[in-house]
């Protein structure tokens, strides 16, 4: 084999390798990423359930609009890390306000 075949030889293998590199490191970073979109909705679970409920709050008790009692809700809070509280009072603040901001 001459220099240049060798030299296309090399740069073929190289793009071959390449794409079965770019297919392996991509299928592992979706799993990856499909896990933490997993892990992610179910420590939020509580939270999109205030906010898709947050519009009926004012007809409903909050433990009859979330789905669960007060109890459950509680026990829930309390498996929470900080950073969940700290976004469970924000939304509540925002509810709040924006029912303000409502009244007559």
């Amino acid at each position: 084999m001459s220099g240049v075949e060798k030299l296309l030889e090399k740069m073929l293998l190289a793009g071959i390798g390449t794409a079965v590199e770019v297919r392996e490191q991509s299928e592992e970073l979706l799993g990856r990423l499909a896990a933490r979109g997993k892990e992610v909705l179910s420590q939020s679970g509580i939270r999109n359930e205030l906010l898709h409920h947050g519009t009926s709050a004012e007809k409903n008790t909050a433990a009859q609009t979330s789905g669960m009692d007060v109890e459950a809700l509680r026990e829930k809070l309390a498996g929470m890390t900080e950073e969940q509280r700290q976004a469970i009072r924000e939304i509540l603040d925002t509810l709040e306000a924006s029912a303000e901001d409502q009244a007559p």
